[in-house]
């Protein structure tokens, strides 16, 4: 091994220049690091404040537009314009014109369309760099609009509000519009048509939107960039580099802040959010914040950095060659009084005048020199009080050990005292358990042909979810399953409080979503935050054989009809879960229930279950159950599916997985025979 000797003062200047290098690199990375996160988090902090205040703005705009889309919904020139049976020459000419209709300023966007998807009058006004263009005739305003996707929502009885494309000479117009359906009269339901209105997406809306911001910008529609508020110029640069971008990263935009390049190499900070009441997927706003301004300054910050930390090496390395002549000439005069001593000289003087610990250093050698004559017995001296140290140190254990088993007597008995308050606490559980299940329905139910069978198991004592069957009348009957966010005693406790203000609400003859809107309400004032209860309500008129029903956050049911072969998942408008949000709006939907029917219900708790894989049971492995046991009966049924779902928590002892409630229920509909066999 080779071994390198260095001079003293040289290893001064190497220990010096490499402690300088190690600062200038820890101080340079960390006040980088520093800077850009406090620029980062003050530009988000803005994108936050920019995204909400657009994303508010924007709805306004469109809220206003439906608000005057209803008004003239209601005019009864619009109602009769509509009305198939009423003879349009007996109307005056007015009637059908749009200048007609009351107005707060000019329409870009009007259409006045029957139930059969037919556009009976209306304008679009086409905004360029020339003078405005207005389409009036309807002829070709059904071909500049499908006023198929329009009426889809409206036919149901709803307001619907959406984006819609226009290409008109090989330009592409975008609005965004509200349409209002029209009744034949506020008593009735029939619907004879829709109004339509509409504001066009362009860069002067977001010139106003952006009120004299720095920030910018840029409106995306499916996967194209429609508006900026750049100039023209920097808009066509911009849809260049924006296309330049993978789809990825644009994506990712939508879930945090990313740098991009854009223009001659310019940086801009990026935020993406999704446009207000767009559907999924449909299109997002991005806004845009230079950062040349802040790469100008922190380039300048390095540069200062950099020089100065030249200046401090300098003058470390003056420092470096005084502190060796200082320090040299003292180490070496001490190592020759050392190695005196070694040799048996122990009247060795090592006085030097340094005035430091090198001096203090020397008068310690002298008095080491003088006292080694006498160490002999000073050795002995320490020896005898080891002894007694040994000593005091054996009866200071004795006296610990005796400590430590009576702290260990009172742990033991502590251990006792928890033991039994846990039994109580089990036992108290265990009849929470009790009186929850005995305020459910029988697991066996059966009314004029309806059959139901239900499977309940709780994660624990007490559970979550809820399950009941209300028969309200001779030939109506409520049924509804519902899962309360949480396990054990809170819980069972929102359980029985919600299944209480069911039982009322439904009983006071509440259609399905009113009996949801008002129990959500009553939750919202009752639980604590972050507690919310979904559920799954159906009103079955035996009669009739209808199923009209509603759901707040629930699971869709699996519905196999006995008229055509399969299964389908009931479409349901999820909505909110009940206790989040005051007043929700709830979707009712109803349906033909017919004899043969099966209606399959369940909470997460199945399709959540996890194996050791840490693989999820899934819904399309409970679809395949559900699908398979067609014919069987629902108690063979249930039981399979049970089975199976242990197999897949775990194959060794095969029993429920306590990750969440599981509860099933099987509804049979046969009014001849009343048995839960389907043909």
């Amino acid at each position: 091994m080779i071994r390198i000797k260095l001079p003293f003062q040289f290893k001064i200047y190497l220990i010096i220049f490499f402690l300088f290098i190690l600062l200038f690199y820890l101080t340079t990375y960390y006040g980088n690091s520093i800077l850009t996160k406090q620029i980062s988090a003050s530009h988000v902090q803005q994108f936050e404040s920019l995204r909400v205040l657009f994303y508010s703005m924007l709805r306004l705009k469109i809220r206003s537009i439906e608000t005057e889309a209803a008004l003239l919904a209601d005019q009864i020139n619009v109602r009769r314009l509509l009305d198939d049976d009423q003879p349009q020459q007996s109307l005056p000419p007015e009637s059908f014109s749009i200048s007609s209709l009351p107005s707060s300023g000019p329409r870009d966007l009007l259409l006045i369309m029957d139930r059969h998807n037919k556009i009976l009058t209306g304008q679009v006004r086409f905004t360029g760099k020339t003078q405005p263009e207005l389409i009036q005739d309807p002829a070709e305003l059904a071909q500049l609009i499908q006023p198929d996707s329009i009426m889809k929502d409206v036919k149901m009885g709803t307001r619907s509000a959406r984006y819609l494309r226009i290409r008109r000479e090989n330009k592409e117009f975008f609005f965004a519009i509200v349409s209002v359906p029209v009744a034949a009269s506020l008593s009735s339901s029939q619907i004879l048509g829709a109004v339509t209105l509409g504001i066009p997406v362009n860069t002067q809306l977001f010139q106003d939107l952006r009120a004299g911001s720095p920030f910018h910008i840029a409106f995306i529609f499916g996967d194209q960039v429609v508006a900026t508020s750049f100039d023209a110029r920097r808009n066509l640069d911009f849809r260049q580099a924006w296309y330049l971008i993978p789809s990825k990263d644009r994506m990712n935009l939508l879930s945090e802040p990313g740098m991009i390049t854009l223009f001659e190499n310019e940086r801009y900070l990026a935020f993406a959010s999704p446009l207000p009441l767009a559907d999924q997927g449909q299109g997002f706003y991005v806004i845009l914040s230079s950062l040349e301004k802040t790469f100008r300054l922190v380039d300048m910050l390095k540069r200062s950095v950099f020089w100065m930390s030249f200046f401090i090496l300098g003058l470390l390395m003056l420092l470096a060659y005084y502190l060796s002549r200082a320090i040299a000439y003292p180490i070496h005069y001490l190592g020759d009084a050392v190695s005196r001593m070694i040799q048996g000289d122990y009247a060795v003087e090592a006085t030097i005048k340094t005035g430091d610990e090198l001096e203090r250093l020397g008068e310690r050698i002298t008095v080491m020199a003088r006292t080694l004559a006498t160490r002999e017995k000073e050795i002995q001296d320490y020896v005898a009080r080891i002894e007694n140290w040994n000593k005091e140190l054996e009866t200071s254990v004795q006296e610990r050990t005796k400590d430590l088993e009576d702290k260990n007597s009172r742990l033991r008995t502590l251990s006792q005292e928890l033991t039994e308050a846990y039994h109580r606490l089990d036992v108290e559980l265990k009849t929470v358990g009790e009186m929850q299940i005995n305020l459910l329905p029988p697991f066996q139910f059966a009314f004029q042909g309806l059959c139901i069978c239900s499977l309940y198991s709780p994660c624990g004592r007490a559970g979550g979810d809820y399950y009941d069957v209300i028969v309200t009348s001779q030939n109506q009957v409520f049924v509804l399953i519902a899962d309360v966010s949480g396990h054990g005693i809170p819980a069972a406790f929102i359980m029985g409080m919600t299944r209480s203000m069911a039982h009322t609400l439904i009983e006071k003859g509440s259609s399905p979503c009113e009996v949801l809107g008002s129990l959500s309400n009553i939750l919202l004032k009752t639980i604590r935050r972050g507690e919310f209860v979904t559920m799954f309500l159906a009103r079955i008129d035996l009669e009739n054989q209808a199923l009209t029903y509603s759901a707040a956050g629930h699971p869709a049911p699996l519905f196999l009809p006995a008229t055509e072969e399969g299964m389908v998942e009931l479409h349901v408008e999820r909505g909110l879960p009940l206790g989040i949000m005051e007043n929700p709006a709830y979707e009712e939907i109803q349906i033909a229930f017919p004899a043969g029917s099966r209606l399959f219900l369940y909470t997460d708790g199945i399709v959540e279950a996890f194996n050791e894989q840490k693989e999820a049971f899934g819904v399309e492995r409970l679809k395949e159950l559900v699908y398979s046991g067609v014919h069987s009966q629902p108690e063979t049924l249930l039981d399979r599916i049970k089975d199976e779902l242990s197999r897949f928590t775990d194959p060794i002892a095969p029993t429920l997985p306590t990750f969440d409630d599981i509860t099933l229920m099987i509804l049979d509909f046969h009014p001849q025979d009343g048995h839960g066999t389907r043909s």
